[in-house]
């Protein structure tokens, strides 16, 4: 937590005592220096990036660019209730706002992929593919680019939420046909 020499210090300290490792998962980071990103991305510690909170509480954020330069995996999530979005959707669109040098495609792998990886469950999810567990949100199209249509998605043009392969939310027409 903070932006300030204290935390960088903090860092140090968690380097200095051997504690920054491929399992390390750094929340914020605010603080952080290239070369701090650096150290993480030499043995492979991922970073979960709340640009809102970050915004609202100290009036910056994280410098993602300098992280991905450093080959650091960034997860996306909301913060808490009080400084943080309400959801992924929603940190997505902040997150695009701030940098618009980001890909869409990176910006969708940070809340699909990259979490699935730094939680070490990405042998289970966080892909479409044979074999992994069948958590889906389908949405609405209305763009040729899927990327940018998760990125501009509202709570309202989500049509349907499968977890475990089960339908658990949708559009009633969707939910009746799939029974």
């Amino acid at each position: 937590e903070g932006v300030d020499e204290t935390s960088r210090d903090e860092f140090d300290l968690l380097n200095s005592k051997g504690l920054l490792a491929e399992p390390t998962v750094v929340i914020h980071g605010t603080s952080l220096l290239p070369s701090q990103f650096e150290s993480m991305g030499a043995v492979g510690s991922k970073l979960v990036w709340s640009p809102l909170s970050n915004l609202l509480l100290y009036g910056n954020t994280t410098d993602v660019r300098a992280a991905d330069n450093a080959g650091v995996k960034i997860s996306l999530a909301p913060d808490w209730g009080p400084s943080g979005s309400k959801n992924s959707m929603h940190e997505l669109k902040v997150a695009d706002l701030w940098n618009s040098e980001i890909m869409d495609y990176q910006l969708v792998e940070m809340v699909t992929s990259n979490p699935a990886d730094a939680a070490e469950w990405g042998d289970f999810v966080g892909q479409i593919k044979a074999n992994m567990v069948a958590d889906l949100v389908v949405i609405d199209t209305f763009h040729d680019d899927p990327y940018r249509n998760l990125i501009e998605a509202i709570d309202a043009d989500v049509r349907l939420t499968v977890v475990n392969g089960k339908a658990l939310f949708g559009d009633e027409d969707i939910m009746t046909a799939l029974k």
